[in-house]
């Protein structure tokens, strides 16, 4: 999972990871309104030693 700031702050982390979602909390007790853009990278199940092929540049 990545987390990207899009805004100003003390900085954030990832205070809990669920099944079903996640919570980001601002670092040394920020308060903010700062906002974040959020990427997640996964293999999916039953094809995790599976590669796409390479496709030939022309």
């Amino acid at each position: 999972m990545q987390v990207t700031l899009t805004g100003d702050c003390n900085g954030v982390y990832v205070a809990e990871k669920t099944a079903t979602g996640f919570t980001v909390a601002e670092q040394r007790g920020g308060t903010s309104n700062a906002t974040f853009d959020w990427e997640v990278a996964a293999r999916r199940k039953g094809y995790e030693d599976e590669r796409l092929e390479l496709a030939e540049i022309r």
